[in-house]
């Protein structure tokens, strides 16, 4: 099976999907990740282009831990709209990596690089023509009206997780945590309680959360995340 994660932003998938992601891999499955946007917009750097440089190799470095394909468009951020020509952008990734199977951000998520995310990929997914792959949502951040369908347990894959978050140097490395005045990653924090929250719900250390997009000719009659 060949699986796309189409995420905002260069962290994204990481965060709320790595883990499944690494398990596909693990599985003998090829794995493609995309992210829209060229983080520009946020961090410190000398200058909005150099910052983009920096998501874009932390974006393939974190790739690189579970070996999978990396597709980067470069848009700026804030700037993920949704009209025909990202559109066009968006479907000439899925024609490219041809998936059987698409992992992107929720419809009603907070961020309209998100929001506009979702769309689409549900849009191009269709007018790609090659096929119409089932779509997984991920969760909204912070799981904001967000009731999981299903769940993926990442246990066993956590560390690799981490170790794909961990590539995103730009995006904690300057953070001091306002509560205890501490330098600290706060992607693998929140990421360990968003995983533990869930896998309290569904009975493992750690799991990742899912919905279905549910359209004619989007399901399928069989389990398409990894056991």
């Amino acid at each position: 099976m060949r699986v796309l994660a189409i995420g905002a932003h260069s962290d994204d998938m990481d965060f709320y999907c790595g883990g499944t992601l690494a398990l596909y891999v693990a599985g003998g499955h090829a794995v493609g990740i995309c992210s829209m946007a060229d983080g520009r917009g946020g961090g410190k750097a000398d200058s909005p282009e150099q910052l983009a440089e920096m998501r874009h190799r932390e974006f393939l470095a974190s790739a690189s831990v579970i070996g999978a394909e990396a597709f980067w468009p470069g848009i700026h951020d804030g700037m993920v709209t949704d009209d025909l020509d990202t559109r066009n952008t968006v479907v000439e990734v899925i024609r490219s990596f041809r998936p059987d199977v698409i992992i992107t951000h929720p419809p009603n998520d907070y961020h309209p690089d998100h929001i506009a995310t979702s769309h689409l990929v549900m849009d191009a997914s269709f007018t790609a023509r090659v096929g119409t792959p089932p779509v997984l949502f991920v969760e909204t951040e912070s799981g904001h009206d967000f009731l999981p369908e299903e769940y993926v347990d990442v246990g066993e894959v956590w560390n690799q997780k981490m170790r794909m978050m961990d590539a995103h140097h730009s995006q904690y490395d300057h953070y001091v945590n306002p509560q205890t005045g501490q330098h600290e990653n706060w992607l693998v924090d929140r990421a360990a309680v968003m995983g533990r929250f869930r896998g309290m719900q569904c009975g493992a250390h750690y799991a990742e959360a899912y919905r279905v997009f549910r359209a004619h000719g989007r399901v399928r009659a069989r389990r398409l995340l990894p056991q």
